[in-house]
């Protein structure tokens, strides 16, 4: 046990698991996605377990996050997918990190930067296939390959990839249309030009089947009335189809993107259509299942534990913490945990969050506060410095946290706060 209040055990074994797990499905390559420090478990480590395991690609949020794992020695592809459109991305650039552009604006400033610097960049457009929030529209995805083509022309931008993201994949399934029907069934042509919507179709296929259909009309004709946002496989399918299109549109706009990549974790494990030239695999890499109720044998790689610094007899009627909350029903002994909701221990679980203590759950009671928290453990045998397990193996999974807080597990890990030391276990 480490000298700090609380410790995060991350087993990197796991980590090289999961990833072996997943990339076993799929002939596509992997994307590790690294962003937010690693879910929590550590940027750089994490990384480099997941290199070590096979992945080809890492994945991150900002550009201060991607020029952290070049600054730490790692030279593999890195995607940084989120910028403010004004911002200089010079650094990015000469540091060979691809950017993900969605609009024109955006689009032209990275253009600016790498001629200022003499370098080319490497783009990956993104598309609007139905998340509706970053990437651009259907209306507006005609506007930005013509740009791209340009400032590719020009010699200042290189168009490495188009990619999209799910909405729903890690919904329960359903029985919906194939992609192949809703193909089949795509309206007579408008005379905007062919799309290629063929399953299995890849970025780097110039042969892949053509239909006459627009973007519009096919995502149109994929949506059943009263069917928006559906769950599960039909909007998964809907996306594939309007990604197909998008693809085939760049194409035909003259670009040749070496990959398109639309699956994550969920889809990387349920939906093999949606694999295409490369996977991104987010919270699967950290052994958490991506589908609820789906179990696939990925291993948790984070442990959160403390120890018990003081414990005390109460006597029934005695309040606990603030308020107080929670009033003993009979005599009990209490034990305070150093570990509170700046450490990651949401609030809103109060009433519901467990911990494990001598080999037993117990419950946490009263108000978790800032910096510690108090658990009933009954009549068991206590002593000070004991240790509980918070998170973890042999105690409660970031799932029954997301369950009681009543969020998701990606909350969980990512609020694991800098007050909790991170230990590292199987490094390579």
């Amino acid at each position: 046990m480490s000298t700090d209040l609380a410790e995060a055990v991350v087993d990197l074994a796991a980590v090289r698991g999961n990833l072996a797990t997943i990339a076993a499905g799929t002939p596509a390559r992997i994307l590790a996605v690294v962003k937010a420090d690693g879910f929590g478990h550590g940027a750089v480590p994490i990384a480099r377990a997941a290199l070590a395991a096979g992945a080809a690609w890492l994945g991150v949020t900002s550009a201060t996050e991607a020029l952290a794992l070049r600054a730490d020695g790692i030279t593999a592809p890195i995607l940084s997918w989120l910028h403010r459109p004004d911002a200089d991305v010079t650094a990015l650039i000469l540091a060979d990190v691809d950017i993900s552009v969605s609009t024109v604006a955006h689009l032209r400033r990275v253009a600016a930067d790498a001629a200022r610097c003499g370098r080319v960049a490497h783009v990956h457009l993104k598309a609007d296939t139905g998340l509706h929030r970053n990437g651009a529209t259907s209306d507006d995805w005609p506007e930005l390959l013509a740009w791209t083509r340009k400032h590719e022309h020009e010699g200042t931008l290189r168009c490495r990839a188009i990619w999209s993201h799910l909405a729903t994949a890690d919904q329960p399934p359903k029985t919906t249309p194939t992609l192949e029907d809703l193909v089949l069934n795509a309206p007579a042509p408008t005379g905007s030009g062919p799309i290629a919507a063929a399953p299995g179709f890849s970025a780097s296929d110039p042969a892949a089947p053509k239909i006459d259909a627009t973007l519009e009309e096919l995502l149109l004709n994929a949506a059943a009335p009263g069917d928006a946002g559906a769950p599960g496989s039909a909007g998964v399918a809907r996306q594939r189809a309007a990604f197909v299109a998008a693809v085939a549109e760049a194409r035909a706009a003259g670009l040749t993107p070496e990959l398109a990549h639309l699956a994550n974790s969920a889809a990387a494990m349920t939906a093999p259509d949606t694999h295409f030239d490369l996977v991104r695999i987010g919270i699967g890499l950290y052994g958490i299942e991506p589908v609820p109720g789906r179990v696939t044998g990925l291993r948790p790689a984070l442990t959160v534990r403390t120890s018990v610094i003081n414990i005390k007899r109460v006597p029934a009627g005695s309040g606990v913490s603030y308020g107080p909350d929670h009033v003993t029903t009979r005599p009990t002994s209490l034990a305070l945990l150093p570990i509170g909701y700046a450490d990651g221990l949401p609030r809103a679980a109060e009433g519901r969050a467990q911990v494990v203590i001598a080999g037993r759950r117990c419950p946490i009671v009263g108000r978790i506060a800032m910096d510690q928290c108090v658990v009933d453990v009954g009549d068991l045998p206590v002593g000070l410095g004991d240790t509980a397990i918070v998170l973890g193996t042999g105690g409660p999974s970031a799932t029954e946290w997301a369950a009681w807080a009543g969020t998701n597990p990606h909350e969980i890990l990512t609020g694991i706060g800098p007050r909790v030391t991170r230990t590292y276990l199987h490094g390579e």
